[in-house]
């Protein structure tokens, strides 16, 4: 009731007022719908509605390669390179063995994950993470907490964290803004 979320939305342009305030990214303003695009081509994002409406019947490695292309679910091919990437990002996350089962297979700890990989695989310059251990169990929330150390490690990439609790942040945060309603 904050307004992180939509904060979030604001950043990534998937809100109405993204249009009609001076929001800016990567020292751009996004007030037109192409440089909106080539600024999103920078951001990786993952939030409980993306989990909520993606596509269960695509595989693991399908969706980690929609990534790419920021869409729910795979339409454009991808190529043995990008391929190879998302199995590399599926094996670091120990998701090795499911990537041909279907998404909606996978446990909700699982698809947790396999959207992370989704957010990272791009290399982005900015994750958004909207509330990524939102229902996960304390053995799952370690285990995201540590990919997102690594995915941030690995991708260089800055991180904007969105959580209710204190005691859920990575330890690659260095500084908190507290929002309160």
């Amino acid at each position: 009731g904050a307004g992180k979320t939509t904060l979030l939305n604001l950043i990534q342009g998937d809100h109405p007022q993204a249009y009609a305030h001076d929001v800016r990214l990567f020292g751009r303003a996004t007030d037109s719908t192409q440089t909106l695009w080539e600024a999103r081509r920078r951001l990786g994002w993952m939030s409980p509605e993306l989990h909520q409406y993606h596509p269960a019947g695509w595989t693991a490695l399908e969706v980690v390669c929609s990534g790419y292309f920021q869409t729910l679910g795979l339409y454009e091919p991808c190529s043995r390179a990008r391929r190879r990437t998302a199995r590399q990002w599926l094996a670091s996350l120990g998701l090795d063995a499911v990537a041909g089962r279907s998404f909606g297979e996978l446990s909700f700890g699982q698809q947790r994950l396999v959207l992370l990989a989704r957010a990272a695989i791009h290399r982005p310059r900015l994750l958004l993470l909207d509330e990524p251990c939102q229902g996960l169990d304390a053995g799952q929330r370690t285990v995201m907490l540590q990919a997102i150390d690594d995915a941030v490690a690995r991708t260089g990439a800055s991180l904007v964290f969105v959580t209710h609790r204190a005691d859920e942040s990575p330890r690659c945060i260095t500084h908190r803004l507290t929002v309160r309603a």
